[in-house]
């Protein structure tokens, strides 16, 4: 009986051992671990969770599940957007414009942030 007992506690301690090394093991190229909601930020350089850096847009569009995020760098001359399941940074279009733009998307600014595709209104803050 303790020779079973024994192999059976040495399979058990093996495959904790071998879970606890996969868990968590999906660290990106720069170490941001998407299992714990972390990202990476072209403009920051650095990983976040976009939910807690970034702000928050809402889908024009009733169907959409899932909402759009943007952060800024620093001296807002660049922004960063999350948007059906695309990762793009625009660039402000001249200095003190509050539009950004990079192919297909423009972010205007003013008033509240609103991300448009071509001439369409995809994202809105609330």
């Amino acid at each position: 009986m303790k020779p079973y007992f024994l192999a059976l506690m040495a399979a058990l301690i093996s495959t904790q051992s071998e879970a606890q090394t996969i868990a968590g093991g999906d660290a990106d190229k720069h170490g941001c671990r998407a299992s714990a909601g972390y990202t990476w930020s072209i403009i920051r350089a650095e990983c976040i969770r976009v939910w807690e850096t970034g702000t928050r847009l809402h889908a024009t569009d009733s169907t959409a599940t899932t909402d759009a995020f943007v952060i800024f760098d620093t001296n807002r001359s660049k922004a960063e957007i999350w948007a059906n399941n695309t990762h793009a940074v625009l660039n402000r279009s001249r200095k003190g414009s509050d539009t950004f733009i990079g192919t297909p998307y423009r972010l205007v600014t003013r008033k509240q942030p609103k991300l448009y595709k071509g001439r369409r209104l995809i994202f809105i803050s609330k």
